[in-house]
């Protein structure tokens, strides 16, 4: 009787011990890997208040093991790399020139250094300096290996693409900006950069997570109406004073077909020829990747107010930019 009883117990027990087999399985496979952290070239022609910013805020990030994090600074025309520049990052992550494609000993396996980067964010760079494998390799990144593209607008670099001198040699970058830029300089544009401007944000506006710069609010453009004038979304708009906004921005011809502008420049005197509000930020898909196109350097304006408000619009703007893992 004894051995019956224990023959029992052994039994419901093997059989327990399967049955649960399969949930603890299930359990296993419903936990995901962690997401990748976002790997970001910083590409700039200067060191410029913006991109000291975000330099800032990404090694932050990176000591954190949230973000992984290289530089490549532009050296002044004829001059050698710059030296004495704080860059707060080992010096294996500061990078003497754009890193394009290299060559392998068998051609069929060359590969390109930018497959080390899930972004790029392009701080007014002269890409004139660049040459025509480092455009094919930036053009291939983005097409087929859906690397994420965030140009920064500026007056000194900019006006090269519209340059008709210039235009066969730029082109395959021309072609991936979600807009084309306007000569400045044939044009005699003066730009009125005494007040601040405060941005209108199209119905598309709300589909983009890293517009929301309140993580408190509500509404999908929470932050934005306390920054311009202090008031909450939900307040009526009214007349109410700016207090803040962006004082500069790089005119624009035209917006590519594709391209989705998700905000602009509240300023009459600032329309495109057919009417419509100049672009501040738009977004155009290439391939399996995107760029974004950012008409002013200002975004540290947003950190002057709210040091939180500057953090989830970069995070956000590139973790959105990244490839899918």
């Amino acid at each position: 009787m004894f051995h019956r009883l224990v023959w029992i117990a052994l039994s419901l027990f093997l059989a327990l011990s399967c049955a649960s087999r399969p949930a603890r399985a299930d359990k296993l496979a419903d936990k995901k890997e962690p997401a990748r952290p976002p790997r970001v070239l910083l590409f700039a022609s200067a060191p410029t208040r913006e991109y000291q910013f975000l330099r800032s805020l990404l090694v932050q990030e990176m000591e954190a093991k949230r973000a992984e994090l290289c530089v490549c600074l532009q050296p002044a025309p004829g001059r050698e790399a710059r030296s004495g520049v704080v860059q707060d990052l080992p010096a294996e992550r500061v990078l003497p020139s754009f890193p394009a494609r290299v060559k392998a000993a068998d051609a069929k396996h060359r590969y390109s250094a930018l497959e080390s980067y899930d972004v790029i964010v392009a701080f007014d760079p002269d890409w004139s300096r660049l040459d025509a494998d480092a455009f094919a390799a930036l053009r291939e990144w983005v097409k087929n290996r859906g690397g994420g593209l965030v140009l920064i607008a500026g007056p000194i670099n900019t006006p090269q693409l519209a340059r008709q001198r210039v235009a066969d040699k730029l082109r395959p970058i021309a072609d991936l900006y979600p807009v084309d830029p306007a000569d400045i300089r044939a044009d005699k544009k003066d730009i009125d950069t005494s007040k601040p401007r405060r941005l209108s944000f199209p119905r598309g506006a709300k589909e983009q997570p890293f517009l929301k710069l309140d993580e408190r609010g509500k509404d999908a453009l929470a932050g934005w109406e306390e920054f311009f004038t202090g008031r909450t979304t939900g307040e009526a708009k009214g007349d109410a004073e700016l207090h803040r906004g962006f004082f500069s921005y790089y005119p624009v011809g035209s917006v590519k077909s594709g391209a989705v502008v998700v905000a602009a420049l509240a300023d009459p005197k600032a329309r495109l020829k057919d009417g419509k509000d100049q672009p501040f930020l738009a977004i155009m898909p290439v391939g399996k990747g995107r760029v974004v196109y950012i008409s002013s350097g200002e975004t540290w304006r947003l950190r002057q107010y709210q040091l939180a408000y500057h953090k989830r619009f970069w995070l956000g703007l590139l973790a959105s930019s990244k490839p899918s893992d």
